[in-house]
């Protein structure tokens, strides 16, 4: 059964908060179409604020992805992280 971008996102939406718990890495995790973000689950440690809605305009590690179909990762150091 073929599904539609719309229905794959979707289902992307019901898993994000799983995924933190299924890693080891406390990892935050964004779900985005090619122009803003349409979900976000945060760390167990920090917040990154990256509301729905908010552009990603400028964001070379998700452009990055877009753009050469590969996948990206940011690795904050510790100080950025602190609540």
């Amino acid at each position: 059964m073929q599904r539609t971008n719309e229905e794959i996102l979707e289902a992307f939406k019901i898993v994000l908060p799983y995924l933190n718990k299924i890693v080891r890495e406390d990892m935050a995790v964004g779900l985005t179409s090619e122009t803003e973000y349409l979900s976000y689950y945060r760390a167990k440690e920090f917040e990154l604020d990256l509301p729905t809605g908010k552009p990603i305009k400028g964001i070379s590690t998700i452009e990055d992805c877009i753009n050469t179909g590969k996948d990206t990762q940011i690795f904050l150091p510790k100080y950025m992280a602190a609540r």
